[in-house]
């Protein structure tokens, strides 16, 4: 069959290596000129294996799962040099116990922190300090290796932004076709279409009631020197983290509370809000936050912010949870990915779609 991916992001690509591995013919298109440039990008960078979600077990248990095969997958992309750690807030909405327990359920490593990274904290605000096996990936290397794995199987249209995603029925063959446009071209219909690009609907509307769409600042940083080889991630409920950055060194500085700077009921809308450029940086009051938590960061530098589109379920606030998101109509599947880790949870989706069009 001949199928249309929409969006070179990381769930795109593997969409089509799955696609590509079961000898169907994939065109991606890609809006940017080089793959892997929005939110496979600019993220965090961190592996999930489970530790962030104490209130989601679902998304936990699945992202402990995936991170084994991730970081095999993907071993040349990971950085494991530096030491990652989470904290229990007195107030936090898990308690240790809890925390130690989650662990335990989704058979993740965990142990207390040395008494040295203990020692940074602010024991009023904080409870307990765990050291945990968590890391961080190279965006650049892991383009790499996924362009790799591909071995130019595949075409990739860049900078070419689909416009139009229609739907036409043939009555002399039976059968639907799906028609793809840009603002330069049509093309050659398509058996299928699959949109990955994060939110973004051509051809149909852009809002989507279960979704909201965060304009998201990460904040680029130079940790103090006695955190410069540690992920720090505080919990739960306005919860922080700073975590090493490898695709643009040093770490990146992110707040529950401060990082979202609007919410919106369309990824238009929120990218139209980036392309303003009068976003005001809140670095001044995140880092006074994180500072009643651990003293030390005070001293952190600031360097810059890059601001993206964060997609996330409209509920998510009632339970933290993060699952893949798909939605479906004739011919054409969404597929909104929650974390970069987890792309092998769309392998049964991309599959049973096609299986469904196959006669």
């Amino acid at each position: 069959m001949r199928i249309a991916i929409i969006g070179a992001g990381i769930y795109g690509l593997h969409a089509a290596k799955i696609l590509v591995d079961n000898n169907h013919e994939i065109v991606v298109f890609e809006k940017e000129s080089d793959p892997m440039q929005g939110a496979s990008k600019l993220n965090q960078s961190r592996v999930h294996a489970g530790y962030h979600y104490p209130r989601a077990l679902q998304t936990a248990g699945r992202s402990q799962k995936n991170s084994l095969k991730f970081l095999s997958d993907f071993s040349k992309s990971i950085e494991r040099n530096f030491t990652s750690i989470y904290a229990i807030t007195k107030d936090s909405k898990v308690s240790q116990e809890k925390f130690k327990q989650l662990a335990k359920v989704i058979d993740a490593p965990i142990k207390l922190a040395d008494k040295e990274i203990f020692a940074m904290f602010n024991k009023v605000m904080v409870s307990e300090v765990f050291q945990v096996n968590e890391f961080s990936y190279n965006s650049t290397e892991l383009r790499k290796i996924m362009l790799e794995k591909l071995n130019n199987s595949i075409d990739i249209q860049f900078n070419t932004e689909i416009l139009g995603c229609q739907l036409n029925y043939f009555s002399m063959q039976k059968r639907s076709y799906m028609f793809l446009s840009s603002s330069f071209a049509d093309y050659e219909p398509f058996d299928l279409c699959i949109n990955a690009s994060y939110g973004e609907y051509p051809g149909g509307s852009s809002k989507h009631g279960k979704l909201q769409f965060e304009v998201c600042e990460l904040m680029h940083v130079v940790a103090p020197i006695d955190l410069s080889k540690i992920a720090i991630t505080v919990l739960d409920g306005p919860y922080f983290s700073l975590t090493p950055w490898p695709s643009f060194g040093n770490h990146v500085l992110t707040h529950v509370r401060f990082t979202p700077h609007s919410k919106h009921e369309s990824f238009h809308e929120a990218r139209d809000r980036i392309s303003d450029l009068d976003l005001i940086s809140r670095y001044e009051i995140t880092l006074r936050d994180c500072a009643r938590y651990i003293p030390i960061m005070s001293e952190t530098r600031y360097l810059k912010s890059k601001f993206a589109v964060k997609t996330v379920l409209a509920s998510r606030d009632l339970d933290d949870a993060r699952p893949i998101i798909t939605s479906e109509s004739e011919r054409l599947l969404n597929i909104i990915g929650s974390k970069v880790d987890n792309i092998y949870d769309i392998e049964e989706v991309v599959l049973n779609f096609v299986e469904r069009y196959k006669s």
